[in-house]
């Protein structure tokens, strides 16, 4: 796995706009890298919730690539937990939609905010459902996520289940 970095992350000349520092930092967090993510934390720990050109920070990037002990370990070192996306997605949110129920449940140990809304009206269980993460909306539901909730389309979780018997008999 080490060996095999993923250049595809990074065409030339789409890199953000930063000192070599954060750059480091946000690669490290999309790329699974734990201890280079340590070593640019430990030299400038108020980098952490630093974000980048695109508006995202470690965390987010690390949730989203499924890397649940660089977000544990980013967690334990303070970083914000319902930092905003652009689109004001959360990493629980983007957690929910990479199906990393280890990283969904470290998220929730640190207070996020399960029933979160995006710009759409998104929630995290909603995410999980429209990218069929089961394990995660299964947990989700378990720790007492709102079902109700509706996005800007008026619909609700269970309205993205489509056939998936597993998803509707899990709700309400």
């Amino acid at each position: 796995m080490s060996d095999h970095h993923h250049h595809h992350h990074h065409k030339e000349g789409e890199m953000p706009d930063l000192d070599g520092l954060d750059l480091g930092l946000m690669a490290a967090s999309q790329t699974g890298d734990l201890d280079r993510v340590k070593r640019f934390i430990e030299k400038n720990p108020k980098n952490i919730d630093r974000t980048d050109e695109s508006g995202y920070t470690a965390l987010h990037y690390a949730s989203r690539g499924g890397y649940h002990e660089i977000v544990k370990y980013l967690l334990s070192q303070g970083a914000d937990v319902d930092k905003k996306t652009p689109m004001d997605s959360t990493s629980l949110s983007r957690a929910a939609i990479a199906g990393c129920y280890q990283s969904v449940k470290f998220l929730l140990v640190y207070g996020s905010d399960i029933n979160t809304q995006d710009r759409d009206g998104n929630t995290p269980l909603i995410k999980a459902v429209i990218h069929g993460k089961s394990k995660v909306v299964k947990y989700l539901l378990y720790k007492g996520a709102n079902q109700e909730l509706v996005n800007k389309d008026g619909k609700k979780a269970v309205d993205y289940s489509g056939n998936n018997k597993l998803f509707q008999k899990w709700f309400k």
